[in-house]
């Protein structure tokens, strides 16, 4: 892969397994590929080097014990994530106007989000945690950009279960939605809300 003349790599199943760039050391833990068999979206150190790349790019990596796999979206990550995993962001996001859903179609599945200390931002509504998920999300900020670009809701919980630690909800219409999921036409599930220590909301309405 040359594509600006800065990186040549061997890609098997997603990962660098020989990377080489002129004299130049690189290190094969810091390029990232997507998830699939397209090779054309490649990060190196969190910055993009191929051409045609999304823009709304999210580096973020999913562990489980000693087992550690990076991505370059957010929903990736939690479509791969199994349970009693966590989720880390490894640099600022921003979903623009899209949105990302977190689900289980296994029973029920244990996460951790940890935003790292740093920020996950979008216009419109950015976190969706549905039933059969117990998700603790903490460390970091989440809302729209600024005054000016809010988004409406940070966190929806639909039927899921989501505690919430030192973290800063800003820049929101409505922070924090927490309702029922439809099973099926009869049964409903409620959201169950846990809202910890060192949590601040700047918000419309919760």
């Amino acid at each position: 892969i040359d594509e600006y003349g800065k990186l040549f790599c061997a890609i098997a199943n997603g990962y660098a397994d020989h990377v080489k760039s002129g004299s130049e050391v690189i290190d094969p833990a810091k390029v990232f590929v997507t998830d699939d068999d397209d090779i054309s979206m490649v990060l190196y150190d969190g910055e993009a080097i191929m051409k045609d790349v999304d823009s709304d790019i999210q580096l973020v990596s999913v562990t489980k014990g000693d087992e550690v796999k990076e991505y370059y979206s957010l929903q990736s990550a939690f479509d791969k994530a199994a349970d009693g995993s966590t989720v880390t962001l490894l640099d600022n996001a921003d979903l623009g106007e899209s949105t990302f859903s977190i689900d289980t179609n296994e029973g029920e599945k244990n996460l951790t989000f940890d935003l790292n200390g740093f920020s996950l931002t979008g216009k419109d509504q950015l976190l969706y945690v549905h039933s059969g998920v117990n998700l603790t999300v903490k460390g970091g900020t989440v809302g729209g950009v600024d005054a000016d670009n809010v988004c409406y809701y940070a966190i929806c919980n639909f039927g899921g279960k989501v505690n919430i630690e030192n973290l800063t909800i800003s820049n929101c219409k409505c922070g924090i939605y927490n309702g029922e999921d439809w099973i099926d036409d009869e049964t409903r599930v409620a959201g169950e809300l846990t809202i910890g220590s060192g949590v601040i909301i700047n918000a419309t309405a919760v």
